[in-house]
């Protein structure tokens, strides 16, 4: 019984990680206090914060391991092997197919992980996936938006963020994120993407009639970004939580889109994400009324352009069931013309 108690607990510890682990929050005060007691009221708030940066936001074999030899050591090491891969819980899934590569943009070092098709495919598709603020790439890759684990025929690209400053919520820039306007922080990210793109082309021969971006929360913002600068480039784009500034509305031109949005979202409104909604229908001439599309779709076809697609669910800030999947579906459906 202590075994599967302290399993129960590390499930409810790491369903908390992964639930804030792209946007900075606080734990919720009743499921510290049923934590609590099922410890034995040994572990107090601070001390669960200290676990929760331990963590990091993902689970990593070593963070892990520090986390059984705090619950005294009674895991088993096969149940933390299961664990380590179940994606429910933040887990990185099998990222033994994603490899590190880094680049030189002015004079810092940028990193992402990539994933390469296992057997030759000429011109294969490449989609590019950016993590929330605070997130990591390998959390990206395993938590709901692991896509080369759906479309396993494409090259995919989950960058590392760098520190950025985000009112309110990370004023000081001490985690990871995206520029989320043309031109803010001297445009390092886009020039990040650029690179990025060049090395795909020149390792992968990708398609480049078959270039996606998507991304969750200030990933999605960054998706947004990369519409109006380098549109041209990019076949389709898929944003998850995010909104488009108004500064870069003028800039857009018709591209294919799929919004993701939950309607009780805490951290970007649903109402500021139906505003982006009506622009981008706005760009691409859609007719007002859509049509169904799916589970939780609607789409909206445009006479003189490409369409939008809405995926809306009654979540939160999340990545909802069936998001990765859809997207996928729809990067596949539209290449550029």
């Amino acid at each position: 019984m202590r075994r599967l108690t302290l399993l129960g607990v590390l499930v409810a510890i790491c369903c908390c990680t992964a639930a804030g682990a792209d946007e900075p929050r606080q734990f919720d005060p009743e499921k510290l206090k049923q934590l609590k007691e099922k410890l034995g009221g040994q572990l107090d708030p601070e001390k669960l914060k200290q676990l929760k940066e331990k963590l990091g936001g993902q689970l990593d074999p070593e963070k892990l391991k520090q986390l059984k030899e705090k619950l005294g050591g009674q895991l088993d090491p096969e149940k933390l092997k299961q664990l380590l891969k179940d994606k429910k819980l933040g887990g990185g899934g099998d990222l033994g197919k994603l490899k590190t590569m880094t680049w030189k943009v002015g004079e810092v070092t940028r990193e992402a992980l990539v994933y390469a098709p296992s057997t030759s495919t000429a011109k294969p598709p490449l989609i590019f996936v950016f993590h929330g603020h605070g997130g990591t790439a390998q959390f990206a890759a395993g938590r709901k938006l692991g896509l080369h684990e759906l479309w396993p025929e494409a090259v995919c690209v989950y960058p590392q963020g760098l520190p950025t400053p985000v009112p309110q919520i990370d004023p000081e820039g001490k985690k990871s994120g995206w520029q989320k306007y043309v031109g803010d922080q001297q445009d390092r990210d886009i020039q990040f993407f650029d690179q990025m793109l060049k090395t795909m082309k020149a390792d992968f021969r990708i398609d480049e009639q078959r270039v996606y971006a998507t991304g969750h929360s200030n990933g999605g913002y960054f998706t947004y970004v990369l519409w109006p600068s380098r549109g041209d480039t990019l076949a389709a784009v898929a944003p998850i939580a995010a909104t488009l500034s108004i500064r870069d509305y003028k800039g857009q031109k018709p591209k294919p889109v799929l919004h993701v949005a939950g309607e009780k979202d805490p951290l970007v409104r649903f109402a500021s994400q139906e505003k982006t909604m009506d622009m981008i229908r706005q760009v691409n001439g859609c007719d007002p009324m859509g049509k169904p599309a799916g589970k939780n779709c609607t789409e909206y076809t445009s006479k003189s352009g490409p369409p939008v697609v809405t995926f809306i669910h009654s979540g939160g800030h999340e990545v909802p069931d069936g998001a990765p999947e859809r997207i996928v579906q729809f990067f596949k459906e539209h290449p550029k013309k």
